[in-house]
């Protein structure tokens, strides 16, 4: 790598980290941190989620590559609506029913209750 090469990306890792500092000020929790103490109105979080899954290489690489060899790259790409469906409908519900931020927590919390009842 070139020395820009590596001036650029130490500039971005200081420049995300400021970022983070700054923006994390004052939130003592995950849940402030990361879900905005549940907050946000459920459209902006859906839109965003959307952006975030969604990205030019989606709509520019996928579709040419498609074309130059076969579709099985676009294929992946076409399920992420049901794939969505899905995780609103099933997966949501059971993880604002039990108040978790992640997976990991679900899964610990199912796992605790497991072990008590098999004692």
């Amino acid at each position: 790598m070139a020395t820009i090469d590596l001036l650029v990306m130490a500039l971005y890792l200081v420049a995300v980290t400021v970022l983070g500092s700054i923006c994390g000020r004052g939130q003592t929790t995950g849940v402030s941190y990361f879900l905005a103490s549940r907050s946000v109105h459920w459209l902006p979080a859906g839109i965003a989620m959307t952006a975030v899954s969604i990205s030019s290489i989606t709509f520019i690489g996928m579709p040419g590559q498609a074309f130059r060899s076969d579709w099985t790259f676009l294929q992946i790409y076409m399920i992420i609506p049901l794939a969505a469906l899905l995780v609103c409908n099933v997966f949501l519900p059971v993880y604002s029913r039990l108040r978790v931020v992640t997976a990991r927590d679900a899964s610990e919390r199912e796992l605790r209750s497991y072990r008590r009842a098999n004692r």
